[in-house]
Formats: C-alpha cells, sequence, structure tokens
C-alpha cells in the first residue's frame, strides 16, 4: 500500500472511483469550508485546516481545487446562484408600479441577509483572484457576468422603463458597492472577538440603489 493510500485509509477519505463520488467529495470540502467562514477570518482559514476537517490529506482536497483560493470562488458563485433563485420572491411583485425606496430596501435587505455571500465578494479581488491559475479565474468571470444577467433580468421587471444594459449596469454598481464598503461597515474581528458593523450596511445599500435609478432615469 502507498504512503497516500495509507493516508486516506486512516482518515476514511477515499479516492473517489465515480461521477457521483467525486461531486460528493467536492460537496464535503465545499460545506466544510464554508462552515468555517462562520468561525474564523477568511483570511486565516488554509487548505490544511480545510483538509483537516474533511479527514483527508491536502493532497486530496487538492485533486478537487486547485487552491484555497478556488474553494472559496466556487462558493462565491454558488451564493450568487442562491441570491438569484431566491430574489424574485424577496422582492415587491412587478404587477404594478414599485415605488422605488421599496424597491431598494428590499434590494438592500437581500444583499444584507447574505452576510457570507458578501464577505466572500469583498474578498474576491484582493484575496482570492490573484492565487488561482489564469483558466480558473476566466471560469469564475465568465459565470460572474452571467451571475449579473441573470440578477438584472428579475431587477428589469421591477424597473420596466430602465433598459436591459441600465440593469446590468445597475447590478454591477451595487456589486461594486458591496465589494468596497463591506469590510468597511463589517470589519473582520481578531480570533475570538466579536466586533460589530460600523455603520448599517442595508441603509448604506438602499439608499446608494435609489440613488443610481434616478441617476439612470434622468439620463439621456
Amino acid at each position: 500500500m502507498t504512503t497516500a493510500a495509507r493516508s486516506g485509509a486512516r482518515s476514511g477519505f477515499q479516492r473517489a472511483r465515480s461521477p457521483e463520488q467525486r461531486d460528493e467529495r467536492r460537496r464535503a470540502i465545499l460545506e466544510t469550508a464554508d462552515g468555517m467562514l462562520g468561525e474564523t477570518v477568511l483570511a486565516e482559514i488554509s487548505l490544511r485546516e480545510i483538509a483537516r476537517r474533511v479527514g483527508c490529506a491536502t493532497s486530496n482536497v487538492l485533486l478537487y481545487f486547485e487552491t484555497r483560493e478556488a474553494v472559496f470562488l466556487e462558493l462565491l458563485d454558488a451564493a450568487w446562484s442562491q441570491w438569484i433563485g431566491a430574489l424574485d420572491a424577496e422582492l415587491p411583485e412587478p404587477a404594478a408600479p414599485v415605488p422605488l425606496e421599496e424597491l431598494a430596501d428590499a434590494v438592500a435587505g437581500s444583499l444584507a441577509r447574505r452576510p457570507r455571500m458578501c464577505l466572500l465578494m469583498s474578498a474576491s479581488g484582493p484575496l482570492l483572484e490573484p492565487n488561482v491559475s489564469p483558466e480558473t479565474l476566466n471560469r469564475f468571470r465568465a459565470a460572474a457576468h452571467a451571475r449579473v444577467a441573470e440578477a438584472a433580468a428579475v431587477l428589469h421587471t421591477r424597473l420596466p422603463d430602465l433598459g436591459e444594459q441600465d440593469v446590468c449596469e445597475l447590478v454591477s454598481v451595487m456589486a461594486t458597492y458591496t465589494v468596497g464598503l463591506w469590510p468597511l461597515m463589517h470589519p473582520a474581528a481578531p480570533r475570538g472577538a466579536q466586533l460589530g458593523a460600523t455603520k448599517d450596511f442595508r441603509t448604506g445599500a438602499a439608499r446608494t440603489f435609489a440613488v443610481l435609478v434616478r441617476g439612470l432615469r434622468a439620463a439621456p
């Protein structure tokens, strides 16, 4: 028996033999990493610790994800997808004209209720993207572009007076707002400490959304 095989046997994490088993291994890694986000600062989560909690060697995790950052980029894409899937139900009904302030608060609330998505969005540029291969980065950015279009399609039903491209730009700017403001309003806590937000993210996001819509409506 090889060293790798002995390590796998000790941990109970056997090499996947089928596509279903590979999917199961990937889910285990992703779920473990996701759970760790609620316990510690993202920058302190190592691939070795993820592997330890899954019950395998780091080399086993590398069979599924090229780096620690690739794990979290996939979690971010999954969070985007889940948000978009729930967005329609979390916004006011589109049957009648939707008051802008009501829509803005609903969008901001939908974001604020997903702190892990916002955290991963804010970390994607400085912490995650520089440490993956060009292929992985291109795949992630293509997926992010598609998510923006999907979210814009939902919002467009509430903002029919705006063009489709305008709503795509609106979603992109709100994503940029989240990337920049989430870490400032939710500073990373040292291990064991509890720090409250320095400012209400939902209020700021709602105001920003409303200002952007008014600006788009006034644009020639």
